[in-house]
């Protein structure tokens, strides 16, 4: 075997190991999510959504029936300059098509630094799967 013809046999062998595992790597991919990790990062972007002052995109994950019940003016009225810094899902336990997702939630006090800082705490949100779709149901 030549100098050349080893390269290239050593060549093909790196082509088709890195063949081969972008192709797993895909298939892995492929994999169906469990309802708790797709509930997960639609918490976490509904989250991002209101600290950047999206409000529509956080109000388009709403449920159906909630949208019906509160018109967007309403919600953004309540959703808007919330103080927001910091939020995420820290735990997601989900049965039959409901979820339990509990948040860790930084905010800026109402008031400024009067208080010493920022305010950490939790809160729970229960999402719903609707129409196929994860949604968020708030509490009335």
């Amino acid at each position: 075997m030549t100098l050349a013809s080893s390269f290239k046999t050593r060549r093909w062998a790196l082509t088709a190991c890195a063949v081969s595992a972008l192709l797993l790597a895909g298939c892995a991919s492929l994999q169906p999510q469990t309802p708790e990790q797709i509930v997960e990062a639609r918490a976490n972007q509904r989250w991002q959504y209101l600290i950047e002052g999206d409000i529509q995109k956080a109000y388009d994950m709403l449920t159906d029936s909630y949208r019906r019940v509160t018109p967007y003016e309403r919600y953004r009225g309540r959703m808007a300059n919330g103080g927001w810094i910091k939020a995420k899902a820290i735990s997601v336990a989900c049965a039959d098509e409901v979820c339990a997702v509990r948040i860790s939630l930084e905010a800026k006090p109402p008031l400024g630094a009067r208080y010493g800082g920022n305010i950490n705490t939790g809160l729970d949100e229960s999402w719903v799967l609707e129409e196929g779709q994860w949604r968020i149901k708030p509490q009335f």
